[in-house]
Formats: structure tokens, sequence, C-alpha cells
């Protein structure tokens, strides 16, 4: 189109599509900075909503505006023609509001990049399996997927493109200065009666905490993650807002399938949480970046998470099984703090800390760059180099278990030989006794809840 929107009611090929809106037409003078006011043209869909306006094998689509519009996306199919190579490549100045579907189910749609200029967002609604390439953002992106496997190899800011862009559109000063915003990627298994396998793998992704709060001053979330299963590889790009990544990720719910009117046999749902079954995260970074990570939910029956960053909070976990949980501050024997939650095999396991959370559910978990941790989770036991909620020497199973087996050993040398305790003993354990005033039906009744906050009464290991 030549200075002009381009609706599109139906265009089929069997071959190579490509469809430009990408004139930029200076309509005043610039100002008192230089810059001057353009008119900017979109790749709109004209045709009825649920159609698919565009079929073809390879596509490339380029607006100066968008591709699509807020509340009506953009349409495609792809058919594939036997040829594993054909690709999609979508490019818009300002925000991409993209729907597309393989032409036959069990074919994976491919995506070669979707990539966007200014200060707008990436929308993909996408109906079956899909790979992506890359995302190239400067504002927020937003992938639903109602297939099963999402895989996407690279998201990057736009700002760290700018050396190597050979695209038709003129790059911006918002494409200079524009960072990331929110990244929302979700894929349900919601399509033919899916069975609640859904996966999503991320090989690469730039990410960074943008500080920015609700009316009640809470975090809002920078990185939602919702699948069956989770891989995550990704670097933090922090040193450019200095505020921590906010994360949310869990498993698929009812409502979420009912959002795309799907269909699916079974969901993961335990003590009030939908649960994925298995998430892989690591947070890379650097020295200068290293401003956190908070886990607003962390909802997994295994969950393995991993950052060089020193703080690390997670506000609300369930973990069903397993999990490790390891940040970038080191410990005595120079290694990195590890917090293992072990709900199935009732051992002691090499950790710094070691939590069950079968009985109690839910928890939370803090980590910094100190000796110092905290948690409302029952603690199994943990290393003597650090203190967990303080110091305190009844807060721990082992620690508990340690104590009152002196006790009752003490109780019972007074009771039976009338013998002065071993005080060194007992100052060991920082235990505190009137050897005069010993009442045995207290010391054999010694409950392990009664003096420990974290354990409660009925919750044994």
């Amino acid at each position: 189109a030549k200075e002009s929107d381009l609706n599109l009611y139906n265009v089929v090929s069997d071959g190579n599509i490509v469809l430009t809106a990408a004139d930029m037409v200076q309509i005043g003078e610039p100002d008192e900075q230089g810059y001057a006011p353009y008119k900017s043209y979109s790749v709109k869909n004209a045709g009825d909503i649920g159609d698919y306006v565009i079929s073809g094998q390879n596509v490339s689509i380029v607006a100066s505006e968008n591709i699509g519009e807020y509340g009506k996306n953009l349409t495609m199919i792809q058919d594939h023609l036997g040829n594993p190579d054909s690709r999609v490549f979508l490019e818009a100045y300002d925000s991409i509001y993209f729907d597309g579907r393989s032409n036959k189910v069990g074919e994976k749609l491919r995506i070669k990049q979707a990539r966007t200029k200014g200060l707008g967002q990436i929308v993909l609604d996408l109906e079956n399996e899909t790979t992506i390439e890359d995302l190239i953002y400067g504002n927020t992106i937003s992938v639903k997927q109602k297939g099963k496997d999402l895989i996407i190899n690279d998201i990057s800011m736009y700002g760290e493109h700018l050396d190597d862009d050979d695209s038709i559109l003129p790059i911006s000063e918002d494409a200079r200065n524009a960072v990331g915003r929110k990244i929302i990627l979700e894929a349900y298994d919601a399509y033919a009666n899916g069975d609640g396998k859904s996966t999503i793998t991320i090989k690469n992704a730039d990410i960074l905490g943008l500080g920015l709060k609700d009316e009640n001053g809470n975090r809002l979330v920078d990185v939602k993650l919702v699948a069956d299963n989770i891989v995550f590889e990704s670097n933090a790009k922090s040193d450019i807002t200095k505020e921590p990544i906010v994360f949310e990720v869990r498993g698929v719910s009812n409502a979420d399938v009912a959002s795309v009117v799907g269909n699916r046999t079974n969901y993961n749902y335990k003590d009030g949480n939908y649960a994925a079954e298995n998430v892989n995260i690591n947070l890379d970074t650097n020295a200068n970046n290293n401003h956190g990570v908070i886990f607003n939910s962390l909802y997994a029956d295994n969950a393995n998470l991993t950052t060089n960053m020193t703080d690390l909070t997670i506000k609300d976990a369930y973990i069903t099984n397993n999990a490790t949980i390891i940040n970038g501050n080191y410990n005595a024997d120079g290694h990195n703090h590890v917090v293992v939650v072990d709900n199935n095999t009732r051992n002691l396991v090499p950790s710094d800390v070691q939590l069950f959370t079968q009985k109690t559910g839910n928890f939370n978990l803090s980590m910094d760059g100190s000796i110092n941790i905290t948690t409302n989770a029952p603690i199994v036991h943990y290393n003597p180099h650090i203190l967990v909620n303080g110091y305190n020497s009844e807060n721990s199973f082992t620690k508990l278990t340690l104590k009152e087996n002196i006790i009752q050993q003490v109780a019972k040398d007074i009771y039976k030989n009338a013998v002065v305790p071993d005080v060194s003993l007992l100052k060991a354990i920082d235990v505190k006794l009137d050897t005069s005033n010993i009442i045995m039906t207290e010391i054999d009744n010694f409950n392990l809840s009664k003096d420990c906050n974290t354990i409660k009464d009925g919750q044994n290991i």
C-alpha cells in the first residue's frame, strides 16, 4: 500500500506473500528538538472476526504503524506445503496483534521473527504448537498459545539490535531508548482435548524489573509463565532500571483454557494451587545487574531455580515433591547457598537449608547476601554457618530432636539417680533447667511444636 493502510479480506497463495504498509509521511514542521510529526500506516484485518484473512507458506508483513489492531488481530494460516523451512516474518513500528496457526493439526506454526521498534506491544494468539526464532520488543510481549509446545529461541530488547537493523523502517529515538517491559508466556494444551502436558521452552530471554506497583503498593509482575512444564533461561538487564525482577509462575487453570475456548481433560490442582509439573528457571546476570528477583508465586510439583543474584524472595510457593533453590550468595565452604524442599525421600539431603512442606502447603522464603535466610516453612536442618529466622536452637527438626533427647536423658538421671546433670551439656544446647523443680510429666510430654514457631501441632515428619 502506498501512503495508505492495507486492509485485508482474503489473501491466499501457495507460495510467498509480502504485505507492506511502510510509508511514513511528514505532516508537520519539526519541533525545537528536530522531531517532526509523521503519518504512519497499518496492515489491518478487514474480514469478519474469527476469519483467517491470510493463507500462505512464507509470509512477510511490515507496517509503519501496527500489524492488526487492538481487539482485532491480523489472522493467518501457514500452509507449509511440505516445506519445513517456511517462515513468518512480522515487523511493525508500533504494535503487533497477530493470530496464527498452521493448516494441519500436529504441524507447527513457524515464526522467524516478530519485531517492534517503538514502545508498542507484541500480542500473539497462537492456535497450535509454535516455534519462534526471535522476539524483539520495546514494550510488552504477550504470547498465549492454545496448543501444547511453545519454543522461543531468543527474546531481546530492541535497543540491543540498533547496529544490525537492516529493515525498511527508520530507527526512532523511542527505539534507541526502548527497554523491554512485561513478558507474558502461556501454553495451555487446550486443543482437541489436551491431556495437560503443555511445555514452554525459552532458550534465552533479556528481562528486567520495572519497579511498577499497583494501587496497594504491591510490585507488578514483570515475567509471567503459565504452562504444565517450564524451561526458562534468562539474562537480567536490571542495571537499566535498578529494580528487582518480579515473576509469577504456575500451572494451567480452568479459566486459562476457557479463555481460548479449549478442551482439556485434567488439571494439576492441589490445595488451592494450579501447579506446573516441572519448572526449571535459570536467571543469569553480571555484577552490575544484581538487583534481585522476587517470585510473587511459584507453584510446581518439582522446581529448580538458580540465579547468581544474591537477593531472592519467594512470597508464595507450593511444592508437591521437590525443589532446589540457589542464589548467588556463597557459604563458608565457598558454595552457593542451596535451599532444598524434600517432601519425598524424608532423609537429610546435602543443602544449606532443608525444608519439609508436605503437610503445611504454601510457604515463603527469603535469601540475601548475608548468612540470614527466613522462611515460614518447617525446617528439617540447616548449615551451622547460616542463621534461619534469626538465632534459635529450636527451629529445626534436627535441633529439636537433639535437644529433646538430651533433656530426656538429663531428667532421667535426676529422677532415677538423683545426680547433678552435666551443666555443660545443657549449655551446649542452650537450655536453662531449674534442677530443683523438675516435673517428670512435663518432660515426658515434651512437645516438638510447643517451643518452635516453625513446626505446627500434629505435623510430624
